[in-house]
């Protein structure tokens, strides 16, 4: 080797050896674990206060025994925008999600039949011949199917509890449901879905439900910061990069004494709910406490690996990961000890026994990566620029109830001036003594005072119906000419209808002095 080589040589050796040295001394440590508990609970502070982020990632959820895949959903691709994430009475989002559905017909009919005796067959026979189909044929049919797979691109919003919704894609459906039951469920089942294929369909909010909504969300978003603050940092990873972006690296364990204690103060609001006594109250949070070391079992059996990626300088949440793998025999065996065991019989015993050798083997595996972007810099999400206004029969159902309540409710009202003024003379009402009053304010006379406060529009609206307010309203009291000083037998109460009866429309009506239903609140 000739000097200049040497030389050359040389001068590369030191220029390796510099940025090796260079590279140890400015490498980024990683944090201790006190260190990263830390961070991780400035990362939670920054996670609640958020005004708005996107994600994007994908999903994976398996049903698999031993290698055969009974089921597999994928989510390819999501995007996902949320603007005041944990503001439940202020949320909007935009969503743009691809989903991929494998069905292994084959290995979920081979395994169905491997574990069931011919008397199960014969039970599970008898329902299918009351739908006119040939049992053994649709289990033969189906498992010639083999390997099957559903796609579909779906775009969503939701603002002011308004949903979105327009299929951009589906594929593979129409298919497997003809092969399985026939052109006619077919067809039934695309024309209820091929509606929004390239179209965006609006489902308006029920105001009922939104109002009760709004009040449950106020309640829930009091017990995000203790949800949160059950996580802590297990293991501290080497630091690292993501899309360019210097990154804390965590693995992260869940307090399950703080979970316990966050699901047992959730206990008042689900009392509320359910209109529960205070005593089953208590009930309940002795049985979660009795019954949590199981519960801790149960989660447990669940291996769960969930890590996350905080920004080194802002604390932000830039990726997420969780693999969830659930032994499925064992899960239930553990779930199954919560039972009281004088509620088992013998019978029952063996027969959940025999169950579980029947699906050992199968486990239930998930996997979520998302990444994190836009932290308090998502736009506002606006509705689409045309779509077509769906009102779910579920919607429809709940509004012509509280309809009827609201006629039973007015003529209630009537009822009981009507009363009065046979009963004792006609006079002035007490306390609702403006024009186009609340019925509720009222005070008198007699029963009037005691009855008029307890029949509230189902709505529970604040508004007072008159000729200016004509919906989402409660009863307004006037005059029949609709001026103050309503009287036992001249009187005008205004309300309003969602959706009509068969004799009044939708919008504001009245019945007046001597039990006459009129059109509008005239």
């Amino acid at each position: 080797m000739d000097k200049k080589n040497i030389i050359i040589a040389g001068i590369l050796l030191i220029i390796i050896t510099g940025s090796v040295i260079a590279w140890m001394v400015t490498r980024p440590e990683k944090p201790t674990l006190e260190e990263a508990n830390a961070i991780l609970a400035e990362n939670i502070q920054n996670r609640i206060a958020l005004t708005s982020f996107t994600s994007a990632g994908d999903m994976d959820f398996q049903i698999k025994d031993g290698e055969m895949v009974l089921l597999k959903v994928g989510v390819e691709d999501m995007r996902h925008s949320v603007i005041n994430p944990f503001d439940f009475t202020n949320q909007d989002s935009s969503m743009t999600i691809k989903y991929n559905i494998m069905i292994g017909f084959e290995t979920i009919i081979d395994r169905i039949k491997a574990g069931m005796t011919p008397e199960d067959l014969e039970a599970l026979k008898e329902p299918i011949l009351m739908m006119g189909m040939d049992f053994y044929g649709l289990m033969q049919t189906m498992r010639a199917l083999g390997e099957r797979n559903i796609s579909a691109v779906m775009e969503m919003k939701s603002i002011d509890f308004n949903s979105y919704m327009k299929i951009v894609e589906i594929e593979g459906l129409r298919e497997i449901i003809t092969s399985v039951g026939g052109m006619f469920l077919a067809e039934m089942t695309m024309g209820k879905i091929e509606p929004y294929l390239g179209v965006w369909r609006k489902t308006p909010a029920d105001p009922i439900m939104k109002k009760e909504m709004i009040a449950v969300s106020e309640k829930i978003e009091k017990f995000i910061p203790s949800i949160f603050n059950t996580h802590y940092v297990k293991e501290v990873l080497p630091n690292t990069k993501i899309n360019g972006t210097p990154v804390y690296s965590f693995r992260i364990g869940i307090d399950l004494d703080k979970i316990k204690d966050a699901v047992i103060s959730f206990i008042p609001l689900i009392v509320e709910k359910l209109e529960m006594e205070v005593d089953e109250k208590e009930e309940m949070k002795t049985g979660i406490i009795n019954a949590w070391p199981e519960i801790v079992k149960m989660i447990e059996a669940a291996e769960t690996d969930y890590k996350i990626y905080i920004d080194r300088e802002t604390h932000f949440t830039i990726k997420e990961t969780v693999a969830v793998n659930i032994d499925l025999a064992e899960f239930i065996t553990v779930l199954a000890k919560m039972v009281p065991q004088e509620e088992i019989t013998p019978e029952g015993m063996v027969e959940f026994k025999r169950f579980i050798e029947t699906i050992r083997g199968i486990n239930v595996i998930m996997t979520i990566n998302f990444e994190h972007n836009d932290h308090n810099a998502v736009p506002a999400i606006v509705p689409p620029a045309e779509y077509e206004v769906v009102i779910p029969p579920i919607n429809k159902a709940r509004a012509r109830a509280r309809d009827a309540r609201r006629l039973a409710d007015v003529r209630q009202l009537a009822f009981i001036l009507e009363k009065e003024v046979a009963l004792y003379s006609d006079v002035a009402l007490e306390g609702c003594t403006k024009a186009n009053a609340s019925t509720i304010t009222c005070t008198g006379p007699r029963e009037i005072g005691v009855l008029f406060p307890q029949i509230r529009d189902p709505g529970r609206y604040t508004a007072i119906c008159s000729p200016t307010v004509t919906e989402n309203c409660t009863y307004g009291i006037s005059r029949s000419n609709g001026t103050a000083g309503a009287r036992t037998n001249d009187y005008r109460i205004c309300f309003h209808l969602e959706i009509g009866t068969a004799n009044l429309s939708a919008g504001i009506h009245s019945v007046k002095t001597g039990f006459h239903f009129v059109e509008g609140c005239l």
